[in-house]
């Protein structure tokens, strides 16, 4: 079995100049990118339609490179912040300047809860009158029955993305 070897091309036997075709050819490039990399300054044309072609492959190369270095950088850019941000909210966690929404409403509804109940005894501590008991009652359930629309408002604009410190001004 016999070895093929690569043969080494030298620069006198490559032309000096291609069409944009070629060098598109060559490069992967269309015609049209091959064009406004010459607006750009990047491919050095030499005469109408032609370009150097050592140089122009060169320069398509060297940028090509330094583009996907500047993609890799700005990728692992925006990998150090997501981290620096995800430690910063476990921080923020630990130290309970961030708790869970769970926690939040269980201490919401706990306190809604004693408020309730101590508003709802207010009419027999109030008065021994059964009418205007029930009617101070009935004032007292609807109270609550609005300001529980309120809170489930208020909960979905937050779920939302609203702002809470907005919520007057969506009302």
């Amino acid at each position: 079995m016999t070895r093929k070897t690569a043969a080494r091309v030298t620069d006198a036997e490559l032309p000096e100049t291609v069409t944009g075709r070629a060098l598109g050819a060559l490069t992967g490039l269309t015609d049209r990118q091959i064009r406004n990399l010459a607006a750009e300054g990047v491919v050095v044309k030499a005469d109408r339609g032609r370009y150097l072609l050592i140089a122009s492959a060169t320069a398509i190369l060297e940028r090509a490179r330094s583009q996907g270095t500047d993609a890799a950088a700005a990728a692992r850019v925006e990998y150090v912040k997501t981290k620096a941000e995800a430690a910063a909210l476990a921080l923020a966690e630990k130290r309970r300047e961030l708790v869970p929404v769970e926690d939040c409403n269980l201490v919401l509804d706990m306190m809604g809860a004693e408020f309730k109940n101590q508003f709802l005894g207010l009419p027999a501590r109030f008065t021994r009158d059964l009418d205007l008991r029930r009617r101070l009652e009935a004032e007292i359930h609807d109270s609550f029955n609005r300001i529980a629309k309120k809170f489930d408002e208020a909960a979905e604009f937050v779920r939302e993305g609203g702002d809470p410190y907005g919520m007057q001004e969506h009302d």
